[in-house]
């Protein structure tokens, strides 16, 4: 079974032998010393960079459906030099915030986008005209490929819809992310480091905190340790709690790109989910209520101001973040 101390302990086995990252413990230290209490502000409310504001689906089903397909979707976005782009009401948006306005797009122009039946049907030109924008997104195939996947499943096991399959795990966080990686294409994001297996699943952690406030959290979901991916590690890097090695360091300030599953990648993420850790631990005595989710939702809100980031980030091409 699943649980966040098996996480932890993989995480562990990593920053132990990484040779490519390290955590310097006593930037984390300055950082806990001057850390002021602040709200916690989820995303869709925090951040000015979706000014058309976040929109949740007009019933619970649907917002978890919602949610579920744009977890498994929110992976490499990013394209350079130029990043993939969409125009909607007006405004042009890239990254996470096109995704949910290309999926807003769709179900206004009659894509049934939360149904499995309609997923299950899915072409390769209807995935391209869902996410049309420029340059085209990166993955696309793989994009469509998992979708359709995803409905099929839904189809044969969940009445066609996600949020079947969400009441049937959802006596457990845990159990739900087990559920989640081995039902549905995309999720089972566990890479292999020095012949051991490393449980990031990071687009289920993204998912069960989405829903924790959508709906309410899922017992445990207070243990969950948070998403590695490529934004909060350049944030660490600036705040110095990261440290790469100077090839690394060269590799990544020069956008060359990491390849997946590799050593120095794997290094990155698991460095950041302990570095996460580690700090909130130290806060803890004086914050008890700060969980590791909370701490990386206050980091990704800052990486979402350019300003306050002066490394970029790493680039990876995969389907898990």
């Amino acid at each position: 079974m699943l649980s966040k101390q098996k996480i932890l302990d993989s995480i562990k086995s990593v920053v132990e032998q990484s040779s490519f990252v390290s955590i310097d413990e006593e930037a984390i230290d300055r950082y806990v010393k001057g850390f002021a209490s602040q709200e916690i502000i989820h995303w869709t409310k925090g951040s000015n960079a979706y000014p058309l504001g976040y929109k949740p689906q007009p019933n619970k089903e649907d917002e978890i459906d919602f949610l579920f397909l744009l977890a498994n979707q929110a992976f490499c976005y990013w394209g350079y030099p130029q990043k993939w782009t969409i125009s909607f009401r007006g405004q042009n948006l890239d990254g996470w915030w096109a995704n949910i306005a290309a999926f807003e797009r769709a179900i206004e122009q009659g894509n049934n986008i939360l149904d499995g039946n309609f997923l299950a049907n899915l072409t390769l030109e209807k995935t391209r005209e869902i996410y049309a924008g420029e340059p085209e997104i990166p993955l696309l195939k793989e994009r469509y490929e998992m979708m359709k996947k995803i409905g099929e499943v839904l189809v044969a096991k969940y009445q066609g819809h996600f949020h079947n399959f969400f009441e049937e795990y959802r006596t457990d966080a845990f159990r739900m992310m087990e559920g989640l990686s081995t039902e549905f294409a995309g999720f089972y994001d566990v890479p292999k480091y020095k012949g051991n297996s490393v449980l990031f699943y990071k687009k289920t952690q993204v998912f069960l905190t989405d829903v924790a406030y959508f709906d309410k959290p899922l017992p445990k979901t207070d243990e969950i340790l948070g998403f590695a991916d490529y934004k909060i590690p350049a944030i660490m890097r600036t705040l110095g709690f990261l440290k790469y090695s100077k090839p690394l360091a060269e590799k990544v300030d020069n956008r060359v790109e990491l390849a997946e599953a590799s050593g120095e990648e794997i290094e990155i993420r698991a460095n950041m989910l302990m570095a996460s850790y580690l700090t909130v631990e130290k806060l803890r005595p004086k914050y008890p209520k700060l969980n590791y989710v909370d701490f990386l939702g206050i980091l990704w809100l800052e990486s979402q101001d350019k300003t306050k980031i002066d490394k970029p980030y790493h680039l990876t091409k995969t389907v898990y973040y």
